[in-house]
């Protein structure tokens, strides 16, 4: 199941985050991209970088959810910058432009999925 919606075009002012954690989430990924493919594969689509201050590893934890499936989190020396951020104004959620990326199986090797995020420099509107 292909994400549906308009993608957020990636703006002058964003910047490219490579998230964590996908190794855990691959299963979402396949769900999430459509299967694995013999080429690797390059999709853009939308994503929700949500707070998870309950998470016992790391207070500041960002959670990165494409077409309702976590999917995998914002790096811990990002989510440290921020979580600040998006507490200070109460935001629970952020919006986002992303891709996945990989995800192939030809036979002979395979490639699991990694997930990118653009997300506006912090402390910028």
């Amino acid at each position: 199941m292909r994400p549906e919606g308009p993608v957020r075009p990636r703006a002058v002012g964003l910047r490219r985050v490579n998230c964590v954690g996908e190794s855990k989430f691959q299963d979402a990924l396949v769900a999430v991209a459509g299967g694995k493919q013999p080429q690797s594969q390059y999709i853009e689509t939308n994503a929700e970088v949500r707070r998870e201050p309950g998470n016992v590893h790391d207070t500041n934890a960002l959670q990165v959810w494409i077409a309702g499936r976590l999917v995998a989190y914002i790096p811990r020396d990002e989510a440290a910058v921020y979580a600040p951020a998006m507490d200070a104004v109460a935001m629970a959620s952020l919006p986002c432009a992303a891709e996945i990326r990989g995800g192939w199986k030809d036979g002979s090797d395979e490639g699991s999925f990694g997930v990118v995020v653009w997300l506006p420099w912090p402390g910028k509107p």
